[in-house]
C-alpha cells in the first residue's frame, strides 16, 4: 500500500491517475449504456385496429332480386364486432329503385350491439332488377366515402 501511494505521489502519476480515471469511466458508461433497450428496436407499432360492422337482411342475402314493379318491405341489421364504438353508412347499388324509410337509420353503433331499422324498396321498371345493399363502417367524427345511393 506504501508503495502505492509513493507511486501516486510522484508527478508522472498525475498522468497515470487522469488515463485510470478516463478508463474507468468509459468502462462504467459501456455497461450501463448495455442495459439500455431504446423504445424503437422491438419494432413495436402502433396497430389501427378494424372496425367491422357486419350488414345482414332477414331472410335475404345482400343482393335482392326484384320482379317488374314489386315492392318489399326489408328489415336490416347491422351488427358491430368491435370494442369501440364506430360509424356507419348503408348503401345500395342498383338502378331504378325507390327507397321509403320506415324507420329511422342510425349512423352510429355503440361497441357489440345492434342497430334495426326497416326501408320499403320499390323496383320502378318493368322488367326484373337487382338491387346489392352494403355497408361501410369508420370511425366516429371521421367521413366514410361513399359515392351515391346511400340509405339515410
Amino acid at each position: 500500500m506504501k508503495k502505492l501511494i509513493e507511486v501516486l505521489s510522484k508527478p508522472r502519476s498525475i498522468y497515470f491517475l487522469i488515463v485510470a480515471m478516463f478508463t474507468l469511466t468509459l468502462v462504467l458508461m459501456k455497461v450501463s449504456f448495455s442495459y439500455y433497450i431504446p423504445v424503437s428496436v422491438d419494432n413495436a407499432s402502433l396497430t389501427i385496429p378494424d372496425i367491422i360492422n357486419v350488414l345482414s337482411i332477414d331472410g335475404y342475402n345482400n343482393e335482392i332480386e326484384f320482379n317488374p314493379n314489386e315492392t318489399k318491405e326489408l328489415t336490416f341489421k347491422v351488427t358491430s364486432k368491435n370494442e369501440i364504438e364506430s360509424s356507419y353508412v348503408v348503401f345500395y347499388e342498383g338502378e331504378n329503385f325507390s327507397i321509403e324509410n320506415l324507420t329511422s337509420v342510425g349512423s352510429s353503433i355503440n361497441p357489440l350491439e345492434e342497430n334495426t331499422f326497416t326501408i320499403k324498396v320499390t323496383n320502378n321498371l318493368d322488367d326484373y332488377n337487382i338491387i346489392r345493399f352494403n355497408i361501410k363502417s369508420g370511425f366516429v367524427g371521421k367521413d366514410i366515402d361513399v359515392e351515391k345511393n346511400i340509405i339515410k
